[in-house]
């Protein structure tokens, strides 16, 4: 019996999970936990769960590649994708803004990303990211370099 109520609660709990990841995500973790993880780890999963189909995302980052403009968030993933593709991250830390009072609807936020091209020096770039809540969730509107 003991076994038997192991295994429903182990059942609803993983039902409630996958309910909270189809969900988007960032029900699960605070924005930036999910920019930091995509960063650090090279792989931008996570950040599908902060870009929105039907908006544009300005990107302006010289120093990645990226042509100032606005990209579909389908093209913001491929292009960070691309970059992760040549670049081993040595550390990924936001400077400001990572302190959010948990009413806040934008945050700007500076962050510092070390990274290396194959045997290279390490370097670093400053990036800015800029987020909106909408609809429960969080949507990224803005990466730029800061020169």
């Amino acid at each position: 019996m003991k076994r038997l109520v192991l295994a429903i609660s182990a059942i609803l709990m993983l039902l409630g999970l996958a309910t909270v990841a189809a969900a988007g995500g960032s029900a699960s973790k605070e924005p930036l936990e999910t920019l930091e993880g995509v960063f650090r780890e090279g792989n931008v999963q996570g950040l599908r769960q902060l870009v929105s189909r039907g908006e544009k995302i300005y990107l302006s980052s010289p120093s990645l590649g990226f042509e100032e403009g606005y990209y579909s968030g389908d093209q913001v993933c491929l292009l960070i994708q691309e970059v992760f593709r040549s670049r081993i991250t040595v550390r990924f830390n936001f400077l400001k803004g990572a302190d959010l009072p948990p009413d806040t609807s934008r945050i700007a936020t500076l962050a510092r990303w070390t990274y290396r091209i194959g045997k290279s020096k390490d370097r670093t770039v400053e990036i800015a990211f800029t987020l909106i809540r909408r609809d429960g969730g969080w949507t990224l509107k803005e990466v730029r370099d800061v020169l």
